[in-house]
């Protein structure tokens, strides 16, 4: 091996690291602009199974997101029509059968766009009652009492000229899928 040759081996194998490099380099700074933030269904398990009671009367649940950044993230606050409609729920019953719950159409007596900062490696939780009067779809009819279904979350914030003003996130989030029983509470 001339020395000509080894200098040009020894280029080759600089240019491998020094691409990994730079593919490392961008994609932490990728990593570093994007907000990283879970989603969870917080209902834990009694007599052997999670319940989240559906009605006028029914107790509440949280869904919690957490922000897993360094950095502060915006969320909307779902007091307004900015935050409002972000959080819906997908239900898979035993036969396959798929449905999606999203809260209902208001009327706002008041709305203007409005956040909260939730700090790096903190939460935002969110307090959800299955009520007939703000979510639509949530039990078919004909679910009798109580019905097993699996469920996701989705909390989904538009990528909006007042989000962009604000420094407020956009993107889409989704729970892990879990086995909940629906109970139907009579009003």
């Amino acid at each position: 091996m001339t020395h000509k040759t080894s200098y040009k081996m020894g280029r080759q194998w600089l240019v491998v690291p020094l691409g990994l490099l730079l593919i490392l380099v961008s994609a932490y700074t990728a990593e570093g602009e994007r907000a990283d933030l879970s989603l969870t269904i917080a209902v834990p398990i009694h007599n052997g199974q999670r319940t989240i009671q559906v009605g006028r009367q029914a107790t509440r649940f949280n869904v919690i997101i957490e922000n897993l950044s360094e950095h502060r993230v915006n969320l909307w606050r779902e007091w307004c029509s900015w935050g409002y409609f972000n959080l819906r729920f997908q239900f898979t019953d035993e036969k396959g059968i798929m449905w999606i719950a999203k809260k209902k159409e208001k009327d706002w007596e008041k709305n203007f766009p409005d956040f909260v900062s939730v700090d790096p490696r903190d939460k935002l939780v969110i307090d959800v009652t299955f009520n007939p009067d703000i979510w639509k779809n949530i039990l078919p009819p004909d679910a009798g009492r109580s019905r097993t279904v699996s469920i996701v979350a989705i909390y989904e914030s538009e990528d909006s000229d007042d989000a962009k003003k604000r420094g407020v996130w956009s993107g889409h989030l989704v729970s892990d899928k879990r086995e909940y029983t629906l109970v139907r509470q009579i009003d």
